[in-house]
């Protein structure tokens, strides 16, 4: 049975290989146009340096959006937990058994 992935899940791989995508589909079209215009590795480096920049734009645009929706989850999680009430008094501690006598300063 193929396993199942959620949406968050795909969006997380897809943005990490959102990088090296980027720099190889530019270089691969930079590469092209080097083979066309019988230049040297120029438009290859230089489209292949864009691919790789904005495969990082991208990156860390959706990294910082997952981050943020991720951090509402768990405000909503930690805002719907009950809390204490404040009027309850601590339970009583019990006394130390291998502590027979008094440690308060003497007079």
């Amino acid at each position: 049975m193929p396993a199942k992935f959620d949406r968050d899940q795909l969006r997380a791989w897809s943005a990490g290989l959102d990088i090296p995508a980027g720099a190889f589909g530019m270089g691969l079209v930079g590469w092209f146009i080097d083979r066309w215009q019988d230049t040297s590795p120029g438009w290859m480096l230089g489209l292949g340096l864009a691919g790789l920049l904005g495969g990082c734009y991208r990156f860390v645009r959706e990294a910082l959006r997952m981050n943020a929706k991720n951090a509402a989850q768990f405000d909503r999680q930690r805002h719907n937990r009950p809390r204490p009430s404040k009027s309850a008094t601590p339970p009583p501690v019990a006394p130390d058994a291998n502590h027979d006598h008094d440690d308060s300063p003497r007079p």
